[in-house]
């Protein structure tokens, strides 16, 4: 455990019990924290995911009655801002996405449509290839 004030033969599995025992209510909402934290998003979503992150923990200790000192009050709206135009972002960018896809997808049946003609050709010419070699 890294900590000096510990004898050699302390019972690490019985502090542990003791701390979680005594401490119950603080390490369920840690808990459920990081939880939350990993559902919602990683490292690549940091103004998503932190602004959600700060409304939810507003909510939660709202709901708990206790007082949220965490929160900047003054950024509030900042806060809200951002998390809102990076809502209206992700939309823009899924959009987008789906616009590509759809363009894709059009090009694809496009080819396909190509080829089923070339192919038609290259039947109707079949039978004309070998009497153009016999000619030669």
């Amino acid at each position: 455990m890294n900590n000096l004030n510990s004898s050699s033969h302390t019972n690490v599995k019985t502090v542990i019990q003791d701390f979680v025992r005594e401490n119950e209510q603080c390490v369920l909402e840690r808990f459920t924290e990081g939880v939350l934290e990993a559902v919602i998003g990683d490292s690549a979503d940091e103004g998503y995911s932190t602004g959600l992150r700060k409304l939810y923990m507003v909510v939660l200790s709202w709901r708990r009655n206790k007082a949220s000192a965490h929160f900047n009050i003054k950024r509030t709206d900042a806060l809200l801002t951002e998390y809102y135009i990076q809502i209206r972002s992700r939309q823009v960018i899924f959009t987008s996405w789906q616009r590509e896809n759809a363009k894709e997808a059009k090009a694809a049946q496009s080819f396909e449509a190509l080829e089923k003609q070339m192919a038609v050709i290259k039947d109707i010419n079949a039978p004309a290839l070998p009497t153009l070699r016999a000619k030669q």
